[in-house]
Order: structure tokens, then C-alpha cells, then sequence
């Protein structure tokens, strides 16, 4: 990855907004490099093009260039099971994703990559996404800042629900359901969950719900109403001003806007 491209990124701490001289560029990317947290940075089409030595050392990458400019968040079979392409494509569009605490599902994932313990039941990572603009603000890739946090305790039922509803957003939702699985008073578990989380249970179902249902509206080969119904909605007036509301605009013109842009990924 060009030295100049690594340093894109560094406008979102705003740390340096203009290379004014060599002794400025060097500072900045070595602040990039000295990071303490992971940092990992893909192209405009989803490859990573770069990565500090906290992301190369979490995830004991040995041989960098069998990494760098050849794997892709998209197409790589590394990422299956992540379910990181909606929210690249959302970054890819302009958004910053905030991503608080991805359990175990994820975490099984991660755990291909990082030796864990028998004693470390759980790994958890938080996240912040957010896209790297040109000088003319057009998104040129992706960074993301890992948070890894180790928790040796077992599962809490706030993680549980969070968990439940990120492998189960398509069907309609039912927390009675969630509560009777973990022999839990529903509201109870639903304030634990708001104190974890900062959200309602619902509330948290609801935007995993919109997340997915825009990442379908971006697909060329879907319509509106198909959109909504791979997202286990129906498409009504209701459905449809909840989405304005939240978003800005219509599925319509969400639709519009971004299926028909230039093909990033």
C-alpha cells in the first residue's frame, strides 16, 4: 500500500488533514503505524491494503503479502460467517458504523486466527468503520479500529439476547421467546439489555433490520418489495416512512441513489 493512501486515513482523528512537509507526513504515519489498537484498511473494491502491527499481531499474520492486495472482505472465504458486508457497504456509501461487543458467533470466527486459552470462554470486539475520503470527499476505502476486550466470565443474557438477534433478524420478534430461553422475566432481561447495550431489545431488532434491508436495496438484481420481504417485511406506507424517518430519504430513492452508483465492491 502507497505511503500517501495509508495517510488517508489518518483525517478521521483529525491528525493531519494536508502533507505540508516530510517531517509532518513521517509523524503521521507513524502514529498509524504505533496505534495500540488494531487498525485495517481496504481498497475501494474491499481488498486490504493495509494493516498496523497491533492488527498483524492480533491476528498472527506471519507472511503479510499473503494478506496485503490479495484478500477480499467480499469474495474471501476468510470472512464468511462475519457478516461484515452490510456494514462495508454502508461505510462504502459514507456512513461511520459504531459496533459495540460482536459475540460469540463472530467470535468463533476470530478465534481461527487468535490462540485462546480453555480458560477464555469469550473474545469480544467492538468496532468503529468509517470511510477514507479523497480531497474531493470521494470514498476511496474503508478503515476499521478493532477493539478486542477478553472476558473469562461466562456469556452475560444481555450478550445472549444481542446474539440471538443478530442470527435471527429475519424472523418476526419475539422476546417472550428470548426470555423463556434464558428462564429470564422479560423485563428484567430487557433492562439489562438497555443498560449493556444503550438500546431497547427492539429497538436494537430494528435497526439490525435496517441495516440489511439497505445493503438489499443496493442489490441490482432486487426490488423494493423483494428487499423488504428477504428482510421479513412487507412493504407498506408504514414500513416505508419508518425507513424515511431513520434514513433521509424513501427505499425508493435509497434505492436509487446507491444501486445505481458506480460499482465499488
Amino acid at each position: 500500500m502507497e505511503d500517501t493512501n495509508i495517510l488517508k486515513s489518518l483525517t478521521f482523528f483529525g491528525t493531519i488533514h494536508k502533507v505540508a512537509s516530510k517531517v509532518e507526513f513521517s509523524a503521521a504515519l507513524e502514529a498509524l503505524r504505533s496505534l495500540p489498537c488494531p487498525y485495517v484498511q481496504f481498497d475501494i473494491n474491499g481488498t486490504i491494503e493495509y494493516f498496523n502491527p497491533a492488527f498483524q499481531n492480533l491476528f498472527k499474520i506471519n507472511n503479510p503479502d499473503e494478506v496485503l492486495g490479495k484478500m477480499n472482505a467480499f469474495t474471501s472465504d476468510k470472512f464468511e460467517g462475519l457478516d461484515v458486508t452490510p456494514w462495508l457497504r454502508q461505510v462504502y456509501h459514507g456512513e461511520t458504523i459504531f459496533h459495540s461487543r460482536l459475540t460469540p458467533a463472530v467470535a468463533k470466527r476470530f478465534s481461527e486466527f487468535i490462540p485462546m486459552g480453555p480458560d477464555l470462554l469469550i473474545f469480544f470486539v467492538s468496532s468503529c468503520l468509517f470511510p477514507i475520503l479523497d480531497n474531493r470527499d470521494n470514498v476511496v476505502g474503508v478503515g476499521v479500529l478493532l477493539y478486542p476486550q477478553h472476558n473469562r466470565a461466562a456469556e452475560k443474557p444481555a450478550d445472549k439476547v444481542k446474539r440471538y438477534i443478530d442470527e435471527h433478524w429475519v424472523e418476526p420478534y419475539d422476546f417472550e421467546k428470548i426470555a423463556v430461553m434464558l428462564s429470564l422475566n422479560p423485563d428484567y432481561l430487557a433492562k439489562i439489555f438497555k443498560r449493556e447495550y444503550g438500546s431497547t431489545p427492539f429497538d436494537y431488532y430494528r435497526l439490525v433490520k435496517l441495516l440489511h434491508l439497505k445493503d438489499k436495496l443496493c442489490q441490482p438484481n432486487t426490488n423494493v418489495q423483494g428487499a423488504f420481504s428477504e428482510c421479513g417485511l412487507k412493504y407498506t406506507g408504514t414500513a416505508a416512512g419508518y425507513f424515511k424517518k431513520k434514513v433521509g430519504m424513501t427505499p425508493n430513492e435509497y434505492r436509487r441513489k446507491y444501486s445505481q452508483s458506480e460499482d465499488i465492491y
